[in-house]
């Protein structure tokens, strides 16, 4: 029973060793590092100015593949992480922010002329916001926002690639330490 419970807790051990490969972003001058790992959605502006977003994978030391464009690292100006749930969750709730302005100025419009009290308030004008503010939430769901950080080259942000274990030889030594 010892071995098995051995044997099973070395080839756990060896699991949680080994890591993957990931996208190593350092800032020159503060000497920062933030770490992007693998397959997680990130959004990449080239010095050319083309945009590509989605889930990125690690081709050699010097270039990722994004939406299945290679890019080099060299190419690149500006990375931004991009989690799905915050674009899901910004999107429909600026839709539904829009769509509740419309439906509270139809009914301030329809408040409004039916009481008939002398409003000095003409009802369209109860319509024309909700419009404004319906118009203001589509565009804001068809742009996109990310509120999270970026990092750009202009700003001393340089990126590479980092390996951490994925020698075979470097996780066995770990292994045979503990």
């Amino acid at each position: 029973m010892k071995q098995i419970l051995l044997l099973l807790f070395l080839l756990t051990a060896k699991q949680s060793c080994a890591q993957k490969a990931a996208l190593l972003i350092t800032n020159k001058e503060t000497l920062k590092e933030r770490i992007i790992k693998e397959n997680k959605r990130i959004r990449v502006t080239k010095v050319t100015g083309e945009k590509f977003q989605g889930r990125f994978a690690i081709i050699d030391e010097n270039s990722i593949a994004l939406d299945g464009v290679e890019i080099h690292l060299s190419e690149i100006k500006r990375i931004k992480r991009h989690p799905l749930f915050n674009t899901i969750f910004i999107k429909s709730n600026l839709v539904h922010i829009g769509s509740l302005g419309l439906f509270f100025g139809l009914l301030g419009a329809g408040l409004g002329s039916s009481t008939g009290n002398g409003a000095n308030i003409n009802p369209e004008y109860y319509v024309m916001g909700g419009v404004v503010i319906l118009a203001a939430g589509i565009y804001g769901a068809l742009k996109e926002p990310n509120l999270n950080k970026g990092y750009n080259t202009n700003k001393k942000w340089r990126f590479s690639i980092h390996n951490g274990l994925n020698d075979e030889n470097q996780a066995t030594s770990i292994i045979d330490q503990l």
